[in-house]
């Protein structure tokens, strides 16, 4: 040891813990809450809307247009505006398959090919039983590459028929 420099001081007792395996929990607890945060509140309504018209009704879709979207569809929600719709629009045309997984309302189906109706499901009802295994499915009678949804009694009242042009 030289003369007038300085020994560093000795630790006694355990070391002090690092500060990021302290924060650790909290970062998980913040990512979990954030998720969680999501999942509750990113819903169809915050989905991209889009003007649809029918006939000569024109309103309001939400546009589901990925697979994430159209697996959550409508599901959990307890009602929809009168004046809006959920537009499924499909890569490829085929016979997409609906189930009412989660609905709290009715629902009225309009199966669409090249913007125009080729098939109505209406007055679909929620499900009763919860049991995934139980619920029923709807299809179109011809292959379909959109699919609007839409409250129940929205095509009677508004006299919506296949063959009618649909634009968005």
């Amino acid at each position: 040891m030289r003369f007038g420099s300085v020994r560093p001081p000795v630790q006694v007792g355990h070391p002090r813990p690092k500060v990021r395996f302290a924060q650790f929990p909290l970062w998980i607890f913040i990512l979990i809450a954030v998720t969680f945060a999501s999942l509750i509140f990113l819903s169809p309504h915050d989905t991209k809307t889009i003007p649809v018209q029918v006939g000569s009704e024109v309103f309001t879709a939400w546009k589901a247009d990925t697979d994430s979207l159209r697996m959550k569809g409508l599901s959990g929600k307890t009602s929809m505006p009168s004046n809006f719709g959920m537009l499924f629009l499909f890569p490829e045309a085929n016979y997409h398959t609906f189930w009412m997984k989660d609905m709290k309302f009715p629902l009225d189906f309009i199966w669409i090919r090249n913007h125009i109706i080729v098939d109505l499901t209406q007055e679909v009802p929620p499900p009763v039983d919860k049991l995934e295994t139980s619920l029923p499915t709807y299809s179109p009678r011809e292959v379909v590459n959109a699919v609007l949804e839409v409250n129940a009694g929205f095509v009677g009242q508004h006299g919506i028929r296949i063959g009618d042009a649909v634009n968005y």
